[in-house]
């Protein structure tokens, strides 16, 4: 609270004196050479001129109708997801915390308070280029806390839930419309909560996904018949990087006890002596891939913390409070995480689209029927178009995996020739999320039929093979006791022959046939 207060305190001082600060009592970014004393209107200003996002108004039939449970609801597209807007709210309460920025408490209470009230502006999803902050996004927050009249926001619980100007919303939760004073217009909107908080959504998912893909892989060696060796710590041991060790302990540890993967010590005949890469080698794909998202995952959380508008304040300086005029609001961080995380998708996108190909393939997949279908497979082609379709995904995240901040345009006069494309590329990440989620769904699918094919036979071994035991004993005894039948017949009638067997026949031992013609005598 005391820094909060210095640096509040410090802004009225110099709004009222003959310096000048940039977004105090001067005009913004370009326009940085104009001078004024009229600071709160200033900010109205800005916070107005900024409102220009392009929305589609909502309707009932479009309400919800883009329900995604990875990317949150989109009331139209033109809007960004509530949880989009929250998270970027909080990320924005969380720096102006700091007291660094200059605005009272009560801004940061009220921006509390539209959380607590559930009130989330709508946002246009477009229009940012994270070069000084995500400007114009970050406005429509600043203008829900003036009660602009204009602004739409969703507001109210459950099915009472509906979108309403910012006025009305305020009023029924009895909070009160702030005009903001000097730089706090500015200190709202000059930084990179929106980039931070849709890049932060999007790490969540992204290490889910990186999870569940170790997961999806221990199930394919097990819908392969594959070994246990590939996940051997000697590996990681002889080549210790620290993401393929973390993959090859999770995939070993998810086969623990498991029936269908084998221990495969070369005496098996028939069979390919190590596993395809698809599955041998997922330690090592998947290594770097986590090393990234963890990298990532360290620049978005320190991101969150940062304070990220100008000019700041130093509190802490023996002035009593400096200003600084510098560039905490160039995203390029986010960007550079985000541009990781997507490449990261398409790798793992990849690695399961193999393994998905390898599992329906009936060259490949070590006796399952072709296209994993359980009935005649003449007339039944159960997963070829699920594959057709991973492919289709797949093509779209290596698409997606292309870099978005080699875009950059010259914005704002040529005062903003270097931009971030942050929250660009932030969307583009929760777009490749969503496709490789249903990649991901089709490879459960995948697995899951192939597990089920494998357990049905185990289950036929398992009620048949007693049967089979009990079944060859019995044949087999019986066939002992015919062999003992006929050899004793065989003697009898060998010995039955030698009776009745002509003397001559008996003595004849030239082994000459009674057939012969010379043993034939006349008359």
């Amino acid at each position: 609270m005391f820094a909060q207060d210095s640096g509040q305190i410090r802004v009225s001082s110099e709004a009222a004196g003959k310096i000048f600060k940039q977004g105090v009592n001067t005009g913004f970014g370009g326009s940085a050479d104009t001078r004024t004393r009229k600071t709160e209107a200033l900010q109205k200003t800005l916070i107005r001129e900024f409102d220009v996002g392009l929305i589609s108004n909502p309707s009932h039939d479009s309400f919800r109708s883009f329900d995604n449970p990875v990317t949150g609801t989109i009331d139209t597209p033109t809007c960004m997801p509530e949880s989009w807007v929250r998270a970027s709210t909080l990320v924005r309460i969380n720096s102006l915390t700091s007291g660094y920025s200059g605005v009272r408490p009560i801004v940061i209470k009220n921006l509390v308070e539209l959380l607590k009230h559930n009130i989330t502006p709508r946002i246009p999803l477009r229009g940012s280029i994270s070069a000084s902050g995500d400007l114009i996004p970050l406005s429509y927050l600043a203008a829900t806390l003036e009660g602009k009249g204009s602004l739409q926001v969703w507001a109210g619980d459950g099915i009472n839930r509906r979108v309403m100007s910012a006025a009305e919303a305020l009023s029924r939760s009895s909070l009160i419309p702030l005009q903001l004073g000097p730089k706090e217009g500015l200190a709202i909107m000059n930084g990179t909560a929106v980039s931070t908080g849709v890049g932060a959504l999007a790490m969540h998912h992204a290490n889910s996904l990186a999870l569940l893909s170790q997961f999806l892989t221990a199930m394919s060696v097990e819908s392969l018949r594959g070994t246990t060796e590939s996940f051997s710590p000697f590996f990681d041991l002889v080549r210790p990087h620290p993401g393929q060790e973390e993959a090859a302990r999770n995939i070993r540890t998810f086969l623990e006890d498991s029936q269908l993967a084998q221990d495969n010590d070369g005496t098996r005949i028939g069979s390919l002596r190590q596993d395809r890469y698809s599955i041998r080698t997922a330690p090592q794909w998947l290594g770097p891939v986590l090393e990234d998202l963890d990298l990532a995952s360290k620049q978005i959380t320190i991101e969150c913390n940062s304070v990220t508008d100008n000019p700041l304040i130093d509190v802490e300086d023996s002035q009593r409070g400096r200003f600084l005029h510098g560039g905490n609001f160039q995203a390029r961080v986010v960007t550079s995480a985000m541009e990781k995380t997507r490449l990261a998708l398409q790798t793992i996108g990849q690695m399961l689209f193999s393994q998905s190909t390898e599992i329906i393939n009936p060259k490949t997949n070590y006796g399952l029927p072709p296209s994993l279908a359980v009935d005649e497979p003449s007339e039944s082609f159960l997963l070829k178009a699920v594959e057709i379709m991973m492919a289709a995904l797949q093509s779209e995240l290596g698409f997606l995996a292309n870099p978005a901040g080699t875009h950059v345009q010259s914005a704002e006069m040529g005062n903003q020739a270097l931009n971030s494309l942050a929250l660009i590329s932030a969307r583009y990440t929760h777009t490749a999320i969503d496709v490789l989620t249903h990649l991901a769904s089709c490879h459960l699918l995948c697995v899951c039929q192939a597990l089920d094919l494998r357990a049905m036979h185990l289950k036929f071994l398992e009620t048949f093979e007693p049967r089979l035991k009990d079944f060859t004993s019995r044949l087999w005894k019986n066939l002992m006791k015919k062999a003992t039948l006929i050899e004793a017949e065989t003697k009898y009638c060998e010995t039955t022959v030698t009776l009745l067997a002509p003397p001559e026949d008996i003595e004849d031992h030239s082994g000459a046939s009674s057939c012969d013609n010379s043993s034939i005598k006349d008359g």
